[in-house]
């Protein structure tokens, strides 16, 4: 079984629209849990500026992922971070397996 894929996601948002994203997010969320090839999602908030979140998104595999950024409700979190000006970056990572280390 391959790796499943995992991308960490570092939104930025103005203060402002703090609350506006979270519930998109929580919106988005809710949809992305229950798609098909999603091993978890999660946001987390910076500990010190409110401004500041990351997203620990794991997918059983790139289809799983592409499946997700081409949805619906994954396409209206992306017009409002185009509408409110949020920063997006993401990065696919690996885990480190030190049992074979």
């Amino acid at each position: 079984m391959a790796e499943p894929l995992i991308i960490f996601a570092f939104p930025t948002v103005a203060l402002e629209w703090r609350e506006r994203f979270l519930d998109v997010f929580k919106t988005l969320t809710a949809a992305t849990r229950d798609e098909e090839g999603c091993l978890g999602f999660q946001l987390h908030a910076h500990a010190t500026d409110q401004s500041r979140f990351a997203v620990y998104e794991v997918f059983e595999n790139q289809a799983a992922f592409d499946a997700h950024v081409a949805a619906p409700h994954t396409k209206a979190f992306l017009e409002f971070v185009t509408q409110s000006g949020t920063r997006l970056e993401h990065e696919p990572w690996t885990p480190v397996d030190f049992a074979s280390r």
